[in-house]
């Protein structure tokens, strides 16, 4: 409840700065249930979020927020750091004025054709472009991965990968539309082998998507006691025969969704 008010009051306060369907919210948070809660606002205001990570270069940083955001919230330690004429909205000022925002759930404006998120390529091959994904893209990848590999309200999501990854999705909304849990590791967290194999030997989540590469990591970092309890997922990167072999052993069931 307190997660649902919090992002409708955002979407009013979003709503009083003039954005509406299909414009564009910078999201530059350092991983947190304040980014989550920005996602939600930003979708309830019937706006599309871009997720910026912000281990990112500031250079790229402003680029995307100049290329194609109209707003963009972000914590005041990020405040004025960013080249961009994207208007700022600080969370800090939005917990001030919280007070005076509905808490009501707004009622839904968008068609299934509406853009819903953008995420930006790596730029490898030139400038960094945008990827533009629709409600009806979103709402087909939940349902399908809410039917396989499937998630109930029992289930604990460790949430490892980037913003910027668009897989990040079935970290950060799905388990939501089922009301299961989701655990969330910080910037520096999420790259510690032995702190995620603790969260995941010691019960505290169930369901992880991770690359090979992690789970390789994870490997590499000792883990060789099962964990009968562990939905593993495995995306982003071809997943070696090899290395597949290796995983089942320690786990409850393993997908390939590459």
């Amino acid at each position: 409840e307190e997660l649902n008010e919090t992002s409708n009051q955002l979407a009013d306060l979003l709503t009083q700065n003039g954005i509406g369907r299909n414009d564009i919210v910078g999201i530059v948070m350092d991983r947190s249930i304040e980014m989550i809660t920005s996602i939600m606002g930003v979708l309830k205001a019937g706006a599309a979020y871009l997720p910026i990570d912000t281990d990112f270069p500031e250079e790229r940083i402003s680029y995307m927020l100049k290329d194609a955001a109209k707003v963009h919230i972000t914590h005041k330690k990020y405040q004025g750091k960013f080249r961009t004429q994207s208007k700022e909205v600080l969370w800090e000022d939005f917990i001030r004025q919280q007070s005076q925002l509905s808490k009501q759930n707004p009622s839904p404006n968008n068609e299934p054709n509406d853009i819903a998120y953008i995420i930006y390529t790596s730029g490898s091959t030139g400038k960094p472009k945008g990827v533009m994904l629709t409600h009806e893209n979103l709402y087909n990848f939940l349902k399908t991965v809410s039917h396989r590999p499937g998630i109930t309200s029992h289930n604990k999501f460790l949430a490892v990968s980037s913003c910027s990854f668009d897989i990040a999705l079935l970290e950060l909304i799905l388990p939501f539309v089922h009301g299961a849990q989701i655990v969330v590791l910080d910037q520096f967290e999420r790259k510690d082998p032995w702190l995620i194999l603790e969260y995941l030997t010691g019960n505290k989540a169930d369901i992880m998507f991770a690359t090979p590469t992690h789970w390789k990591m994870l490997r590499e970092a000792g883990w060789d006691i099962p964990v009968e309890h562990l939905h593993i997922i495995s995306g982003g990167e071809a997943l070696s025969k090899e290395l597949a072999s290796q995983l089942l052993p320690l786990c409850h069931s393993l997908w390939n969704i590459y």
